[in-house]
C-alpha cells in the first residue's frame, strides 16, 4: 500500500513539471504613447506571448481613438488583440459606431504589419443587462469584417446570473477580472477569493479563458460616511494621503500565489494570465518591469523592506523611514514596531502612529520601488539609544 502511495505521488510531481509553463500577456491601456512605452512594449516582448492594446474608448463625448504606435508593436512579432473600452454608464452602444472603431485599427494594424489576432470588448455590464449584451455582441460581430478571435471581460459578480453562459457562447474567449474595489477596507485584490471565482467561472465557461491579474495601485476617495466616491486608477499622479482618500496597492507576493496556484493546479478551459496593466518605470501606479519579469520566471518575491531611525539634528527626535534595497517592488509593512522610550510621535504617507502599542500602522501600505524610501513618521525617544 505504501509502495503505491508513493508511485502516485511521484506520478503527480512528474506530471505537474510537465504542464507548459503559464502564458503571459499583458494589457497596455496607457491612452499616449510614449516613447518609454513603446521602448518597454519592445523589452518586454521576451516574457510576454502577446499584447492586449487598448485601441479605442465611448465616453461622454463619444467614440475615442487611441493613436497607437503600430510600428513598435509590429516589431516585437507578437500577437496582438484589439481592445475597445465601452464603460458601464453605456448600457446601450451602437454596434455601428464600434465596428468602425474596430475595423479602423484593424486596417491601421495590418497595414504596419501587426499579427491582429482577435478583438476583445471591455464593459462592465450591469448584471441584469447580459442578456441583452450578448445580443449586443453579436450584432457587432456582424459588421466586423476580419478574421478574429472575439473575446469580452467578465466580471466575478456575473457568476451570480442565468444569462452568463448564453453570453459566453456568444465569444470564442474570455478575460476574468479578478481585481476590483468593492470595499476600500478589503483592498484593491484578494487571492484567496480571485482562486475561487476562477475555479467557479471554469465551471460554468465550455470555452477557453484567461485570468486578468493586477499589477497597478488605484487611489480611492471616500465620503465621511465610507462611501466610494471616486476610483483613480489610470492617472499617473502622485498618491494623496487625506483622510478621504487611499492608495490601495497590490503586493506582488500574492499575485504570484495565484499564478503559481493555476500552474501547479490549472482549472478546465484556463488559458494563461493577462496582467493590468503593461508595467512602466515612471509610472507611479504600475508595478516596475522587474517585478513582472521576477514573477513571469517564478522567482522568490519575498523581499524584507528596512526599516530606519534617522536622528533629526541632536535632540530626541527621529524619522522613521522605509527603504527598499531590492531590485523589485515590495509592499511595505502594515505595522512598523519602534521602541518602547519613543513616547511620542505622528505618521506620515498614511501610517498613523499608535503610542500604547509602540508602533506605525497603516491600513493601506505603500509599494516601494526598488531603491525608493519613505518616510512614514517622526517620533520623539527618551534616552541617548538609537537601538
Amino acid at each position: 500500500m505504501r509502495t503505491l502511495l508513493l508511485l502516485l505521488l511521484a506520478t503527480s510531481v512528474v506530471r505537474a513539471a510537465e504542464r507548459p509553463p503559464v502564458a503571459h500577456d499583458a494589457y497596455i491601456w496607457q491612452r499616449r504613447w510614449t516613447p518609454e512605452l513603446a521602448t518597454t512594449v519592445g523589452a518586454m516582448a521576451d516574457v510576454l506571448a502577446g499584447y492586449r492594446v487598448l485601441v479605442a474608448e465611448l465616453d461622454r463625448r463619444g467614440p475615442v481613438r487611441i493613436a497607437v504606435d503600430w510600428s513598435a508593436l509590429a516589431a516585437t512579432l507578437r500577437p496582438v488583440t484589439l481592445v475597445v473600452r465601452i464603460p458601464g454608464a453605456a448600457p446601450a452602444f451602437d454596434p455601428v459606431a464600434v465596428a468602425e472603431l474596430i475595423m479602423a485599427a484593424y486596417r491601421a494594424a495590418t497595414i504596419a504589419g501587426v499579427s491582429v489576432v482577435g478583438v476583445e470588448v471591455d464593459h462592465d455590464c450591469a448584471r441584469s443587462r447580459l442578456s441583452s449584451y450578448a445580443l449586443q455582441i453579436r450584432a457587432l460581430q456582424a459588421r466586423v469584417d476580419a478574421p478574429l478571435q472575439w473575446s469580452i471581460t467578465t466580471l466575478p459578480d456575473w457568476l451570480h446570473s442565468n444569462a452568463l453562459p448564453e453570453l459566453l457562447q456568444a465569444v470564442d474567449t474570455s478575460v476574468l477580472q479578478v481585481h476590483a474595489v468593492a470595499k476600500p477596507g478589503a483592498g484593491l485584490f484578494d487571492a484567496a477569493q480571485a482562486l475561487r471565482w476562477i475555479r467557479a467561472y471554469a465551471l460554468i465557461t465550455p470555452k477557453p479563458f484567461r485570468v486578468a491579474l493586477p499589477a497597478y495601485a488605484t487611489r480611492v476617495t471616500l465620503a465621511d460616511d465610507g462611501r466610494i466616491l471616486a476610483i483613480d486608477s489610470d492617472a499617473d499622479t502622485m498618491p494623496i494621503f487625506a483622510a478621504t482618500a487611499r492608495e490601495l496597492a497590490v503586493d506582488p507576493r500574492r499575485a504570484a500565489v495565484v499564478v503559481q496556484r493555476l500552474q501547479a493546479s490549472s482549472p478546465a478551459h484556463f488559458a494563461g494570465v493577462s496582467w493590468f496593466r503593461l508595467p512602466l518605470d515612471l509610472d507611479r501606479r504600475a508595478w516596475s518591469t522587474a517585478t513582472l519579469r521576477a514573477l513571469i520566471a517564478d522567482e522568490d518575491m519575498h523581499r524584507p523592506v528596512h526599516a530606519e531611525r534617522v536622528r533629526v539634528g541632536t535632540g530626541p527626535g527621529f524619522d522613521v523611514m522605509l527603504r527598499n534595497v531590492h531590485a523589485i517592488d515590495v509592499l511595505a509593512p502594515s505595522s512598523v514596531t519602534v521602541p518602547r522610550n519613543c513616547l511620542s510621535g505622528e505618521g506620515l504617507a498614511g501610517y498613523r502612529f499608535d503610542a500604547e502599542r509602540a508602533r506605525f500602522i497603516s491600513n493601506a501600505p505603500p509599494l516601494l520601488k526598488p531603491g525608493a524610501s519613505r518616510t512614514i513618521g517622526w517620533m520623539i525617544c527618551q534616552g541617548s539609544s538609537t537601538r
